[in-house]
């Protein structure tokens, strides 16, 4: 079974391509097979269909398929015409260079307007050629700050940063009996700053929050 609920990557996947049409509809012109006889807008996704990271990759391409069905059972306009959203995958077994060859594949020979990407690193690399002989946009599922922070025009991050999960975490761990804790020599060591609370001196510390990802290490995976 899944680890990923149906719903929710319907409901991720469904904002990502929504918003990437919106965003595309202005700033790239459409595109698409449809282009001048308003039939179809295919939506690239490169990501890790197999290898170490299938499950995951594979997980995201359900979630745009599921996403791109209901809109398409909705009805779908760009610039007032109508369309039909097509989903081109393509295998990039978590390479960032492959990624970024399948995201000007998509972009050069099926006209995709959006190229769906769900790791940090392949997003990095595409970022370097979305403006180039071909603009389009990258729909970056990733929680990683640093996609936002190299300030391409031309990404939209759906997920927020994790920097922005270490209030709330803080707050709901204190809620459920937390209490302020010294940072340990063990977690001083990791690469990821420990959460500065425990659930009490007789129980295990709070699992840590992490605020940064790499996706050398594992998937970056929104929470």
């Amino acid at each position: 079974m899944n680890s990923v609920s149906r719903s929710r990557r319907r409901r991720l996947s469904a904002a990502a391509i929504m918003g990437a049409i919106a965003l595309t509809a202005t700033a790239c012109g459409g595109g698409g097979s449809g282009s001048g006889e308003g039939d179809s807008v295919v939506i690239g996704y490169t990501g890790p269909l197999s290898g170490g990271g299938a499950a995951y990759g594979e997980n995201v391409k359900i979630g745009l398929e599921m996403a791109i069905a209901d809109l398409n059972a909705d009805g779908v306009e760009v610039d007032g015409e109508p369309v039909t959203l097509e989903l081109k995958s393509l295998d990039d077994k978590y390479a960032p260079s492959t990624a970024a060859s399948n995201a000007q594949r998509l972009a050069d020979q099926d006209k995709a307007p959006v190229v769906v990407s769900p790791n940090a690193g392949a997003i990095k690399a595409i970022q370097q050629i979305n403006s180039g002989r071909s603009n389009f946009l990258i729909s970056a599922y990733t929680s990683d700050p640093a996609i936002v922070q190299a300030d391409n025009p031309l990404t939209m991050m759906i997920p927020p940063n994790f920097e922005s999960y270490a209030t709330e975490f803080s707050e709901t761990a204190m809620e459920h009996g937390a209490t302020p804790a010294e940072r340990s020599a063990e977690t001083t060591a990791s690469t990821m700053p420990p959460c500065p609370i425990s659930r009490g001196p007789s129980r295990k510390p709070w699992p840590r929050s992490p605020t940064r990802s790499s996706s050398a290490d594992h998937p970056n995976r929104p929470l």
